[in-house]
């Protein structure tokens, strides 16, 4: 009787109830889970890799940016086409780099934390889940071709802008010499003697080199 009664008695370390066996659909999502989690662990690999060339890319064309922009003649543009090359150059720049990390982004992949429960409640399976990232992966591609088809527009635009500024009037000549100073056009500058067509003079002016302190280039006199 004691041994029975015994036996009748809850154990404090055991529920009062047995655990709920889990569902079908509880059961497939795991088994999608440990797929999803055997297959990450190379992908994650594999995009650290292409982020990692992805980047050098990037840098190289920031900086080859920035030395098109800085060796191009924006120095010889004054008020408004030196800004409208400056602004169409720089914001293409930056538009180009927007599109390169898109494309990065889509490429490579960007790797996100997911637990369980969110896997379970917003997915279910592998394959919607990558539905749901091809879906990201796509809009991702849009931008970035927004991004180059605007970079490319503005760089045509800033290089457009920047052939009809140039200044195609033929540069003058000053000249100081000991009699005063002189500007105009250089007909000619050999065996010691330099040529001076003066506005408003028909013949050349001769100007001995010895007689010269200084000479500078002026766009006009």
């Amino acid at each position: 009787m004691s041994n029975q009664a015994a036996s009748n008695t809850p154990r404090p370390d055991l529920p009062a109830a047995p655990p709920r066996a889990p569902t079908e659909r509880e059961r497939t999502a795991f088994a999608e889970w440990a797929l999803l989690t055997e297959t990450s662990i190379q992908e994650v690999s594999d995009s650290a890799i292409k982020w990692r060339e992805g980047l050098l890319a990037l840098v190289t064309t920031i900086l080859s940016g920035l030395l098109v922009i800085r060796n191009t003649e924006l120095t010889t543009l004054h008020g408004a086409p030196f800004w409208i090359v400056l602004v169409a150059w720089s914001t293409a720049s930056a538009a180009g780099m927007v599109g390169v990390w898109c494309s990065l982004s889509a490429s490579a992949g960007t790797p996100t934390e997911i637990d369980y429960d969110t896997f379970e409640r917003d997915y279910g399976s592998v394959k919607e889940f990558r539905i749901r990232q091809s879906i990201r992966i796509a809009k991702i591609l849009r931008t970035a071709r927004r991004a180059v088809i605007l970079s490319l527009a503005l760089t045509l635009i800033g290089a457009f802008s920047l052939h009809l500024s140039r200044d195609t009037t033929e540069p003058k000549l000053l000249i100081k010499t000991t009699t005063g100073n002189f500007c105009g056009s250089v007909e000619s500058a050999d065996h010691g003697e330099i040529h001076l067509l003066i506005d408003g003079e028909r013949d050349a002016r001769v100007f001995p080199l010895a007689d010269v302190s200084n000479l500078s280039v002026h766009s006009s006199c």
